[in-house]
């Protein structure tokens, strides 16, 4: 309880300083975080809280659900030789995180 003012000012400088980035150079903040949002996806940690505490609006928000979406459905496709229909539309529509249990193995 002591802490956590303090993390929130954090998370939420954090989250202005990724829009200003986002908005000086689109394209390649937004790949940058496309592809961060995408890995915290997959991390066995509540990519839901991470993002809720980056209060991300605009192109840096889009451009988290863009990655968000990729990672999943490009996760599912690429995992259908092992996990076939069901793991397609679990990771297509669910999450990515149950494809660390192949991350891992391979």
């Amino acid at each position: 309880m002591l802490i956590a003012p303090a993390i929130g000012k954090a998370a939420s400088a954090t989250g202005q300083i990724i829009m200003w980035a986002t908005e000086q150079m689109p394209f390649v903040m937004g790949i940058v975080v496309s592809v961060v949002v995408g890995i915290l996806l997959t991390l066995p940690v509540s990519s839901a809280a991470i993002c809720a505490t980056l209060p991300l609006t605009g192109l840096a928000g889009g451009a988290a659900v863009a990655g968000c979406s990729a990672q999943m459905v490009g996760f599912a496709v690429m995992s259908y030789k092992e996990n076939k229909v069901g793991g397609l539309v679990s990771q297509g529509i669910g999450t990515s995180m149950l494809q660390m249990g192949n991350i891992v193995r391979n």
